[in-house]
């Protein structure tokens, strides 16, 4: 199961060909599901949280009701008779706004009161789901049915997702909530998800995205083995291309072009990928991977040795290039091992023998 702990559950059906919504008034139990149910629900809300569309938001104003409504929640986390309630006020609001509008499609909403161990903090997700072969609805007994070995991938589509911190004094914080709200059929009102139901925006920090990425990444790819120390020039390159200022940044493709140099398999850069993005909500919980570049900070690579009594120190893009060092003094020729003529020491110098460092700033 994903790192995390599900508190509660119940479901509301929006079948829009009636005059309202079909509401439960009872959680689900949770002692009556099976694993792979509570496994099911748990993957999908770890795999949202690293779809290449999510979107960090905060509510438009104090009076959303899905706001007034997790801020109730929040007030008495384990107060069941308030879930209940106010997810059946949610789900009327949402029922309400699809009436209007005939392109909305039907569907289930559940909603999962879960604790993130990673953040030590208390969860709500709020999910639309359509009936499909994986989860199976079950009305008459107020549960669900799950097929074997049918846990979602990562690239398995939930469209429609709200991820909000239960916070008493939420509306305080910078960011509120993480959203999926990808379009699913055909003539479907874009951010419909977004906007009418949540009433929420979307909350964006790409020169933030970029730091965060350009800083964790090299970190990442050593820690995790992926490359080697003199492997770091070339890799802090391919870095830098990819969070050239004003670049639309797509971390699903990007990183799988960039990890396919040093990692063996569609599988295993598909965990490389998942792995970092992991590591980059672990920092900043509020993460999304979608951004436009805003790079204005230059790498420089470092080649010292170990008692850094030689420090070489330029910008990370002329890693393998020819570099001329002119006008090399006389004193310097202590430092080159190869005997190289005067006529040549004005053009190059060559440094062997030593055990040199690499690091990256």
């Amino acid at each position: 199961m994903a790192n995390l702990t599900i508190a509660r559950m119940i479901m509301h059906d929006l079948n829009v060909s009636k005059d309202s919504p079909t509401h439960f008034d009872e959680c689900i139990g949770l002692s009556s599901l099976s694993e792979d149910v509570l496994d099911f629900f748990a993957e999908h809300i770890d795999n949202v949280s690293k779809n290449r569309k999510i979107q960090s938001c905060r509510f438009t104003h104090e009076n959303a009701t899905v706001l007034a409504d997790c801020i109730e929640i929040a007030n008495d986390l384990d107060d069941t008779k308030v879930f209940v309630k106010n997810s059946q006020n949610m789900s009327t609001s949402l029922f309400n706004a699809m009436k209007s509008n005939s392109s909305i499609s039907p569907g289930t909403l559940i909603f999962v009161q879960f604790f993130n161990k990673q953040t030590e903090s208390h969860y709500l997700s709020i999910m639309k789901m359509d009936p499909n072969k994986a989860i199976q609805l079950d009305s008459e007994n107020n549960t669900f049915k799950v097929q074997t070995d049918i846990l979602p991938s990562a690239k398995e589509n939930l469209h429609k997702c709200a991820i909000v911190k239960l916070d008493a004094n939420l509306w305080t914080e910078g960011i509120h909530l993480r959203v999926l709200d990808k379009q699913q059929i055909k003539g479907e009102v874009s951010k419909f998800f977004l906007f009418t139901f949540l009433e929420a925006k979307k909350v964006v920090n790409d020169k933030s995205m970029t730091e965060l990425v350009q800083n964790k990444l090299l970190e990442f790819a050593l820690s995790e083995k992926y490359i080697t120390v003199r492997e770091m020039g070339d890799f802090s390159r391919k870095v830098d291309r990819i969070l050239t200022s004003n670049r639309d940044v797509d971390l699903d493709r990007d990183l799988e072009s960039l990890f396919s140099h040093y990692v063996e398999g569609d599988a295993d850069t598909e965990r490389a990928i998942g792995d970092f993005k992991v590591k980059l909500i672990d920092h900043d919980e509020h993460s999304y991977f979608k951004f436009r570049a805003d790079n204005e900070k230059t790498k420089n690579l470092i080649i010292s040795d170990v008692g850094k009594t030689l420090r070489i120190q330029f910008p990370i893009q002329y890693f393998g290039k020819e570099i001329i060092i002119n006008d090399i003094d006389e004193s310097t020729k202590g430092l080159l091992i190869d005997e190289i003529s005067r006529e040549e020491q004005g053009k190059v110098m060559i440094i062997r023998g030593l055990d040199l460092d690499q690091r990256v700033i």
